[in-house]
């Protein structure tokens, strides 16, 4: 028997012919990924109902394995025989497409022309062209099978952080709450493309505003509406972006800077989308970041010859504050990598650098940066030139 991905399967087994005997149990054993439903509100997966009952009830949900010998088994009493089993044989297939999904993207803006209707002619930070015209990110499929298809977007992640001027402090938050995922979309697939433009509104409140984004966008298929949904191609895409005010004038700015997925591919998957809540931009909340600390020391290359450079970078777990970090360093041998004494990361930034050259002596030092009651530390080996 041929079956689709996802067509409901109601199989039932009986014993016949078997004089005198009489059913203790029964067992289905079905190879492949199956279940029984999915939930498009919760994303929960129903497992395969009465596997133990003369009626099975089930969806394969991909078609990893081809070809399925499925098992039905009669445990027996008051007869010769402990068990009596039949098989059946089904080969799995999934729905054709005319090719793979495509998504093509645009750019990540600063400006008035958010390409989302609520937010057109005010300022934001905004995933569609300069002018508005063009969306962030359009997804296209050509349909061959007949069935019903849907795109199920889910938000992983997304961070928010603002300079607020009222409390001269660095704030974050997100509209994700607490652990998990949140489903961001459930749009009916169909010839004219899907397409979504995350946009950033920046109120009055604030002089610098970033924002990062990452989503996972998948196509679902469902033979009829009697049967289970189904993944299909999933695709992974993000951006991100920041701006700060000149003036009257919000202009773009690098902490971080834009940047997106490039026209990112599809590709075939086996695992259903999840998540632990419904995307909302009023559940995000801002609130006050605690004072940085340093969060790494690294220093490039790890390995360098003694008279050549070499870079300590220094992290801290938030944003240097008004006026900036003064980092101190201290180094467990000076003479084999000498950072100085300390380094500023400006404020309003994540990162310092300072360039040093190794040596003279040879050998392993460690570099530690301390700032705020908190340190962090990274080593260098230093060789003779030439080795």
């Amino acid at each position: 028997m041929s079956v689709l991905i996802g067509q409901r399967n109601v199989l039932y087994g009986s014993l016949a012919g078997a004089a005198g005997c009489t059913a203790a149990g029964y067992t289905w054993t079905i190879p492949g990924d199956t279940a029984s439903g999915w939930s498009t509100s919760t994303s929960a997966l129903a497992p395969a109902a009465g596997t133990t009952a003369p009626t099975v009830n089930f969806a394969w949900t991909d078609d990893q394995i081809k070809t399925v010998t499925v098992e039905f088994t009669v445990e027996l009493s008051n007869c010769a025989y402990e068990s009596a089993t039949q098989t059946a044989q089904f080969s799995i297939s999934a729905p054709t497409l005319n090719a793979l999904p495509t998504a093509a993207t645009s750019s990540v803006n600063v400006g008035q022309n958010a390409n989302y209707a609520p937010y057109q002619g005010l300022w934001a930070l905004y995933f569609n062209s300069s002018d508005g015209k063009t969306p962030g990110i359009s997804f296209a499929v050509s349909l061959i099978t007949q069935g019903n298809y849907q795109w199920a977007q889910v938000l992983n992640s997304n961070q928010n952080e603002r300079f607020n001027l009222g409390t001269n402090q660095w704030e974050s938050g997100s509209i994700i709450q607490g652990q998990g995922p949140a489903l961001d979309a459930w749009i009916p697939a169909s010839s004219q493309p899907y397409s979504d433009s995350p946009v950033a509104p920046f109120g009055t409140c604030c002089s610098y505003f970033a924002r990062a984004d990452s989503f996972s966008t998948v196509l679902m298929f469902q033979p009829t509406v009697r049967d289970v949904w189904v993944p299909l191609y999933q695709v992974n895409w993000n951006w991100q972006g920041s701006a700060m005010l000149t003036g009257s004038d919000w202009v773009t700015w690098n902490a971080p800077a834009a940047a997106w997925s490039q026209n990112p591919s599809f590709s075939r998957t086996y695992a259903y989308p999840s998540w632990t809540q419904i995307a909302n931009p009023n559940n995000l909340v801002f609130a006050a970041e605690a004072a940085p600390t340093v969060a790494s020391v690294a220093i490039s290359p790890a390995n360098v010859a003694s008279g050549s450079s070499a870079t300590v970078t220094v992290t801290l777990s938030s944003r240097a504050p008004s006026g900036g970090a003064q980092i101190a360093l201290s180094s467990t041998s000076a003479s084999v990598l000498n950072p100085g004494s300390t380094m500023s990361i400006p404020e309003n930034q994540l990162v310092g650098t300072v360039s040093v050259t190794a040596g003279p002596a040879t050998g392993t030092a460690t570099v530690t940066g301390s700032y705020n009651g908190s340190q962090a530390s990274g080593s260098v080996t230093v060789t003779s030139p030439g080795q």
